[in-house]
């Protein structure tokens, strides 16, 4: 499974592609929308997580512009709470507000991509002593 990451903050992207690591993601990390659709226009993604204030357009703005291009893409919004509205009218499949930690991203993360068979055993994502045999 591949997952876009586009965050303007290099710590937080970074911190953001180790959770992924640990479900099971790879990831590809850009810094601006740009960037982002970019990535969107040549490849394709099994998710991704955009942050809501990026430096060159807003997060929820560039969620339409790719929803445009993966229309069945699920994305997860982050970024401060008054961002929660933007994202969701823009078509984000779930919104976490930052700060998060690895559980919150996790159940997020979960409630939006259906199981499949490479992470059912994947004992980060689905694990199998919560029934996922």
């Amino acid at each position: 499974m591949k997952a876009l990451i586009v965050e303007d903050m290099p710590a937080v992207a970074e911190v953001i592609s180790e959770f992924l690591k640990i479900m099971g993601f790879s990831s590809q990390v850009v810094h601006t929308a740009h960037a982002g659709l970019s990535q969107c226009q040549t490849q394709t993604f099994d998710l991704a997580v955009i942050d809501g204030g990026l430096p060159d357009k807003e997060g929820p703005l560039l969620v339409r512009e790719i929803k445009f291009i993966q229309p069945s893409l699920p994305i997860l919004g982050i970024g401060s709470g008054f961002y929660a509205e933007e994202f969701y009218y823009a078509g984000v499949n779930a919104f976490l507000p930052k700060p998060f930690t690895f559980a919150q991203f996790q159940s997020a993360i979960k409630k939006i991509i259906p199981p499949q068979p490479s992470m059912v055993n994947h004992r980060n994502f689905y694990p199998l002593s919560q029934g996922a045999e």
